[in-house]
């Protein structure tokens, strides 16, 4: 009898936590580990993680977070408005583009780690100060 009784509390829970836990949306992460490696990976709006040396990475999907444990990382991301990078190591180069071309916040836990904007993203916002004296005439010009 104690035996049924404890399969059937079990059962519950086991039902409770996933009927929980399938209302819960969580993250997808991509990653990959190991060194010298050149891969496309898709964020699909998730989080990704890189973690070796000398990778060659490319993240496609509007990454919300990426995080880099390594050195000598070279990663391409496409991320969406307010990502957020945070580098564990060294000597690594984020070239980034979101779609309100602002840059992601990055927190850098190590040395000389570079977040460059595409060509795209850095040509996108233009400020034509043409020859006026007054900031009221300056115009910003949007480039598509």
């Amino acid at each position: 009898m104690l035996n049924i009784r404890n399969k059937m509390l079990v059962s519950i829970a086991v039902m409770a936590f996933s009927a929980i836990h399938s209302n819960v949306a969580l993250s997808k992460t991509v990653g990959l580990a190991g060194s010298d490696q050149t891969k496309t990976l898709d964020c699909a709006g998730g989080w990704a993680r890189i973690a070796g040396a000398n990778n060659h990475v490319t993240l496609t999907g509007n990454c919300a977070r990426l995080t880099i444990y390594g050195s000598r990382n070279t990663v391409t991301a496409a991320f969406q408005a307010g990502g957020r990078v945070r580098f564990a190591g060294s000597n690594n180069e984020v070239t980034w583009t979101t779609p309100d071309a602002r840059e992601p916040k990055a927190l850098h836990l190590g040395a000389s780690n570079k977040m460059t904007p595409t060509e795209a993203a850095s040509r996108t916002w233009v400020t034509f100060l043409g020859s006026c004296r007054l900031r009221s005439c300056c115009a910003h010009i949007r480039l598509s």
